[in-house]
């Protein structure tokens, strides 16, 4: 008798908690639903303004090793790493018309110095990183800086590093990573629990990796629904080589200016006549 009451007793549980995570998942759906119709902008702008590939088209562009990237949405003007050196950063910025006083916040993917030694040339009071960078806001979880722009929860690569985030409506995300420790699937997979990742721009740590390694990478990224990249910095020959050849890579370098909106994404040269080199 005692224990046919207590199989009761765990069968009542076993269905109470049941019915508990059917409503957490419906709650879940729901919320990310009307998160995304509320996150989106309608359009983004992504100018790289540090980055060690050089800029056949404009030489006076420096191109140390390290990145950074301008990003402009209708609801925030943000900088995304700021590249090894103030110089490079000021200089740079001025030849490709860039006010850095417009910055409303700077995020820092991780603590290495070619991603965070231009931080003095900025007078910007918000700067968000994860731990082990000379952030002013630590991030330690996903953050909305501004409406459709996420700071990524941090990973750990080592170091800790954070990706940026933004969805785009009519498009999806778009996903700026600075290194890629932790690795850039992921990131995206990170990313993708808030929004489908299109597009991704940043540094993929790369560099030496071998082919077979790269092709596993590209794969996991389309099997993740990634359709285009722009790999800078840190990616690698091969990994630009794989990604080339499966249609997926968009050429960038210091000073392209990537647009993207649900018309797609367009690549261009900022102060070049050479005018648009990709669209999809």
């Amino acid at each position: 008798m005692v224990l046919a009451e207590l199989h009761v007793d765990a069968v009542k549980v076993a269905v109470l908690c049941s019915l508990l995570a059917v409503f957490a998942f419906l709650a879940f759906t729901a919320l990310k639903r009307e998160h995304g119709r509320a996150r989106g902008v309608n359009h983004a702008e992504i100018l790289v303004l540090v980055d060690n590939t050089p800029n056949p088209s404009n030489p006076r562009l420096l191109n140390p090793w390290g990145l950074s990237l301008y990003v402009a949405t209708p609801s925030a003007t943000l900088l995304f790493d700021t590249g090894p050196s103030p110089d490079a950063l000021r200089r740079n910025a001025e030849a490709l018309g860039v006010n850095l006083s417009r910055v409303d916040c700077v995020v820092l993917s991780h603590g290495h110095g070619d991603h965070t030694g231009g931080l003095e040339a900025l007078s910007c009071g918000k700067v968000y990183g994860p731990p082990g960078t000379p952030a002013s806001i630590t991030v330690n979880d996903t953050l909305e800086l501004a409406e459709g722009v996420y700071a990524l929860r941090p990973l750990y690569g080592p170091p800790w590093e954070t990706a940026l985030l933004v969805n785009v409506e009519g498009y999806g995300g778009v996903l700026l990573v600075g290194c890629s420790h932790p690795g850039v699937v992921s990131l995206v997979r990170e990313a993708s629990r808030i929004a489908r990742v299109r597009l991704v721009v940043g540094g993929f740590h790369m560099v030496g990796a071998t082919r077979r390694e790269c092709e596993s990478v590209a794969t996991e990224l389309s099997r993740l629904g990634v359709e285009r990249v722009c790999a800078l910095h840190c990616s690698g020959e091969v990994m630009r080589e794989v990604l080339s050849e499966r249609g997926m890579l968009l050429d960038a370098h210091v000073g392209s200016r990537i647009t993207v909106s649900s018309n797609g994404v367009r690549v261009e040269e900022v102060g070049s006549s050479a005018g648009p080199s990709a669209k999809s």
